[in-house]
């Protein structure tokens, strides 16, 4: 309720003060417009009143001006007219006459310099910096932006004369404002410093192996020259091989102590890269000693072992006491020998399956026979000093002949097994489902031959030509053809040395050829008689590892009857 009365309260307050400014809205405009209108008319007289003194005091003073120079033109001419007037008195006189004028000119003078010189510091200060001005042996040197860059020059300054067991002289510096464009860079500081040494500089091409002072040579073409010359000789001793330094190699030109002690001419300098630095390393032969452990022993190979020693006879034993080399000396500079390697590589066709609805599962068939491709690889092969190969790295391949693929058939159609399968709990199917479940004869021995399988006939006393003859277990067909004594016979591979066989099937009736996968069931041929038979009946046999074994066992039932 409270909350509701107050609503009312703040309703009601507005709409009478909405009302009252309404009322009042004709008073409030009247007094400020009024108002308003008063102060505008007071600005205006007050700025109209500066403006016509101003504009008085610019015709007072532009009068006044035009009187000094009309007497100064009067003086001048005056004074050409051949009256002694002097300068100073007509100044004297026009001080006197417009002193207020010529103050007013003078200090505008004055601001407007001041202005001037203002602007110009604040548009050129981005060109003016804080330096250090660096005088050597009292001479300017150079303007840097802080101490590290004469430190670091002078560093290097030092290093340089250390070649010849000198220093580099000194500078000094302090603090000065210069223009940006007088800055130098810490080279022109670093040769400042080299020109001041104690003793003179020079120029000349200082030669350094990965980074170590070796000499000063008069140029740096004659330098390089001395370094080309040693490849060229490894090149032509060694034909066919490509040589590189292993080191890093840098020819500086600049200033260097101008002493004898560091400079060498070109014989001298290639004297000195081809002479070892360090002495052979040996290994001395003991008594039993042979080339191969004493290889071992030196943590070589005993290929290395006989190319450092040409001599050695390696089908003999060293004698006691024989030195072999098992390193070289090292020069100043070692070498990479690099040779191109161009050969031919195989390369396997891919077997490319196709699925074949016209063949079993299971079975394959060669389409097309696939060949091998030839490509040609090009590679580079490095070699340290002593021969052996350090590394090997492709450059190229390009196919010289291209592989073709191998194109197979799938098998992918299911064979229809029947539906007279039968099976008695052997690991096999029974060969001859349909109603032939009868014995006429066993494995074993007849008039002294053995009988190496089972016949199997009719079981309801019909004749049982015809029907068909199926698999006893899946697997690859072997054979499919005719033989003296078994008549049409089929030959199954099961894996891990089983085979069965099914023979005096009828003519023209084989269902699989050579090379097909069979399922168990699947037919075969019919039950015939042809071959070494006196009747229609299925000769069936299983094979173990190449030995014929008693079938029974495979496919036994106490049903089946056995005909003695």
């Amino acid at each position: 309720m409270r909350d509701d009365s107050f609503t009312y309260f703040i309703c009601l307050t507005g709409s009478m003060f909405i009302s009252a400014v309404k009322k009042t809205g004709g008073f409030f405009k009247r007094t400020v417009f009024r108002s308003v209108k008063k102060v505008f008319i007071m600005i205006y007289g007050v700025l109209k009143s500066v403006v016509m003194y101003v504009v008085r005091k610019i015709k007072a003073g532009v009068t006044d001006i035009s009187r000094l120079f009309s007497e100064m033109k009067s003086v001048k001419k005056r004074r050409k007219a051949g009256e002694n007037i002097s300068y100073t008195d007509c100044f004297t006189a026009l001080k006197k006459k417009h002193g207020a004028l010529l103050r007013y000119v003078g200090n505008c003078a004055v601001v407007a310099v001041v202005i001037i010189a203002m602007l110009t510091a604040l548009l050129n200060a981005d060109m003016l910096c804080f330096a250090l001005k660096v005088t050597v042996n009292g001479e300017t040197a150079g303007y840097i932006t802080d101490e590290s860059v004469y430190l670091s020059a002078k560093a290097r300054a030092d290093e340089r004369m250390s070649y010849a067991d000198e220093k580099a002289g000194d500078g000094e510096y302090k603090v000065a404002v210069v223009p940006v464009t007088y800055l130098s860079s810490e080279s022109v500081i670093y040769s400042a410093l080299l020109k001041a040494s104690p003793s003179e500089a020079s120029d000349g091409c200082g030669v350094f192996i990965d980074g170590k002072f070796i000499c000063v040579s008069p140029s740096q073409n004659e330098a390089k020259g001395v370094f080309d010359r040693i490849l060229n000789d490894k090149n032509q001793k060694n034909p066919g091989y490509t040589y590189s330094f292993n080191e890093d190699v840098v020819f500086e030109y600049g200033l260097y102590p101008d002493s004898d002690d560091i400079k060498m001419t070109a014989d001298e300098l290639y004297k000195y890269l081809t002479t070892p630095v360090t002495q052979d390393e040996t290994y001395t032969c003991a008594e039993g000693d042979t080339y191969e452990n004493a290889a071992a022993k030196s943590g070589i190979t005993l290929e290395k072992l006989m190319k450092l020693n040409p001599s050695a006879d390696d089908e003999e034993d060293p004698s006691e006491g024989e030195i072999l080399v098992v390193k070289r000396g090292e020069c100043p500079v070692t070498f990479t020998a690099k040779r191109v390697n161009v050969y031919t590589v195989s390369v396997p066709f891919e077997t490319v399956n196709i699925n074949s609805t016209s063949l079993y599962n299971g079975s394959s068939l060669v389409l097309k026979d696939g060949s091998q491709g030839v490509d040609q690889v090009t590679e580079m092969i490095s070699y340290d000093e002593d021969g052996e190969e350090i590394g090997k790295d492709e450059i190229s391949r390009f196919t010289v002949k291209e592989a073709v693929a191998k194109r197979v058939a799938i098998g992918t159609k299911i064979p229809s097994v029947l539906k007279y399968t039968k099976s008695f709990g052997g690991v096999f199917l029974w060969p001859a489902p349909q109603n032939c479940f009868r014995l006429s004869s066993g494995y074993g021995y007849r008039s002294g031959r053995l009988h190496a399988g089972i016949d199997i006939i009719s079981s309801d006393g019909g004749s049982c030509r015809g029907r068909p003859i199926v698999a006893a277990a899946a697997g690859y067909v072997v054979a499919a053809q005719y033989h003296y004594s078994w008549g049409n016979y089929v030959k199954i591979d099961h894996g891990n040395g089983i085979m069965t066989l099914y023979a005096h099937a009828l003519d023209n009736s084989f269902k699989v050829s050579v090379g097909d996968y069979v399922v168990a069931g699947q037919q075969l041929s019919s039950i015939g008689t042809t071959g070494n038979s006196t009747g229609y009946h299925l000769h069936f046999e299983v094979w173990i590892n190449g030995t014929r074994v008693d079938p029974l066992p495979y496919v036994y039932s106490e049903s089946v009857q056995v005909v003695k």
